[in-house]
Order: structure tokens, then C-alpha cells, then sequence
């Protein structure tokens, strides 16, 4: 199999360099949230200084503001996953941070899966890989893990001291429901005699490695690993020949977790993966262009 993968867009319509691929591999972030930037910073910071700090992005937005900001995010990433779709390959997606997928939010106009119900509808080439074991073929399938940014668990002092003991129960308690909907997937790869090998493709890379550390000046968090734990521990326990990620746009290439190649598909319309998986062998190439 022959794959292209595509890393963050947000709201760009990627150059295609390579030719003759079987399927499209992207880890989400479909949605442009630059102009949201400022306000998380803002927040984060806020959360630092008071772990009950309690306003939202669009609080300080406003929410005239805010709803036109998420309505134009929307507007482009549909706009990209269309894009996509038109290729008329088997597009293997996940949401990103930035695709407003299961929301949950006080605020109504957020409490909606915009992911599902506006991005990917009736886009028929587009195959939603989220917490699901998705068969490509006989010899190989994906699990997907979508829509994290952080560590699911806090790793470093900060973030420990702006959670409560009940807090931070409570952010133990949804890692293993995730866990648990991960291994479920993971144990399905068993298929009659053969067990098929496993795209792993998550939306934020796997925690401490070179790939996860914020290297970008602006940010709070600069010099910091922030990986996914969660996806750390399945790579580290069912070893899949590849993980897929991207989320921290300051890296672009590959390093190894043990046999697992994993790869940050970077960031933004200029940048190609080429992947091919065969005979339990694997090529993986970076393309940038201009």
C-alpha cells in the first residue's frame, strides 16, 4: 500500500507531489484557529496564576466575535476536506484540536460535534478513524486517536499545581476510558490466523521524544515535551509499525519508539509523507515543497 500523508492544514488546501498513491493519511486539524491564539495563551497563563480561573476563549473574545471566528474556521476546513474528497482515494482522517469535535461546552452554540455533523458529511472518499479499528485490508488497518493537544496526564510541576486532587481524579479516570476504547481497538487486529499490522494515527504525536518539544519562542510552554501519554503507552505496548501524528507544527521527520517509526506530518499545504507498507516492510520519505 501506497499512502500520502498530509500534516496540519488549518484551512490549507495541500499541494499534492507524489503520484499514484492508494489512500490519503491525516491527523487532523483541518480548521484554521490562529486568530484563537492569543486567547488560550491568555488563558493559560490566567490558569497558572489561579487554577480556578474559570472564563473561556470566547469570553474574552466575545461572543458576537466568537461565533463568527468558529463559523469561518468551519467554513475553510470543510473547504480543505473537500479538497481532499476530490482525489477519490480513501481519505483516512481523525479531528484535530482545532476541528470543534466533540465540544461539550456550557456555551450552546459549541455544545455540538461540528466534526461529524458539518466537516465530513456525505463526503464519501473521507473515512472518520476516531477511537475506531478501521480494516484497509487484509494485511493492515488503522486505530485512530483523535482530538487531544497535551498530555492527558499532567507532566510537568505547573500543570500539576493548577489541578485539585478532585481535578486530577478526574483526569485519570477519562484516561482509562480512553485507554480502554484504544486497547478494545488495538485487540480487533487479530483477523482469523494473521494479526494485521496497525496504523496508529493519532492527531498529537507520542510524549518525550524529539518530535514533541515546543521549540517556538512565543510560547508558554517553550522547551517543554508535550506528547500524548496516551499515545506513548500504546506504542510503547502493541508496537505498531508506524504512528502517525502532527499537532506540534515546529517538527517535521521521524524517530523510532523501539520498532515503531513515528512520524510528525508537520505542518501546513507545502509538506508530503510518503508511506509504503509491504511484506512487513516500510519506506517513508519527506517531501517540502516551495
Amino acid at each position: 500500500m501506497r499512502f500520502v500523508v498530509i500534516g496540519d492544514l488549518h484551512g490549507q488546501k495541500p499541494e499534492i507531489y507524489y503520484q499514484s498513491f492508494d489512500a490519503i493519511i491525516a491527523p487532523g486539524d483541518f480548521c484554521p484557529t490562529e486568530e484563537l491564539r492569543e486567547f488560550y495563551f491568555k488563558i493559560l497563563e490566567e490558569r497558572q496564576k489561579d487554577p480556578n480561573y474559570s472564563k473561556q476563549w470566547y469570553d474574552l473574545a466575545g461572543k458576537k466575535r466568537a461565533r463568527r471566528l468558529v463559523k469561518e474556521s468551519l467554513e475553510r476546513g470543510r473547504e480543505v476536506l473537500e479538497h481532499l474528497d476530490s482525489f477519490g482515494v480513501p481519505v483516512y482522517v481523525i479531528p484535530g484540536n482545532a476541528d470543534w469535535a466533540y465540544c461539550e461546552d456550557k456555551w450552546k452554540f459549541l455544545d455540538k460535534d461540528y466534526y461529524h455533523d458539518y466537516l465530513l458529511k456525505d463526503l464519501k472518499n473521507v473515512v472518520d478513524c476516531h477511537n475506531k479499528f478501521v480494516v484497509i485490508n487484509d494485511e493492515l488497518c488503522i486505530v485512530g486517536y483523535g482530538a487531544h493537544s497535551f498530555p492527558e496526564l499532567p507532566q510537568h510541576a505547573e500543570d500539576m499545581a493548577m489541578l485539585t486532587p478532585a481535578k486530577f481524579k478526574k483526569l485519570e479516570e477519562e484516561y482509562e476510558k480512553k485507554k480502554e476504547i484504544l486497547v478494545k481497538c488495538f485487540r480487533q487486529r487479530k483477523s482469523g490466523r494473521n494479526k494485521r499490522r496497525a496504523i496508529f494515527l493519532t492527531h498529537n504525536v507520542p510524549f518525550n521524544t524529539v518530535l514533541d518539544k515546543i521549540t517556538w519562542k512565543k510560547s508558554p510552554r517553550c522547551g517543554q515535551h508535550q506528547g500524548s501519554v496516551l499515545a506513548r503507552e500504546m506504542v510503547e505496548v502493541y508496537r505498531p509499525p508506524v504512528c502517525i501524528g502532527g499537532h506540534m507544527h515546529e517538527h517535521f521527520g521521524a524517530c523510532k519508539i523501539g520498532k515503531t517509526t513515528v512520524i510528525n506530518a508537520g505542518y501546513g499545504g507545502k509538506v508530503n509523507v510518503w508511506l509504503e507498507l509491504n511484506d512487513k516492510k516500510k519506506k517513508v520519505e519527506f517531501y517540502k515543497g516551495d
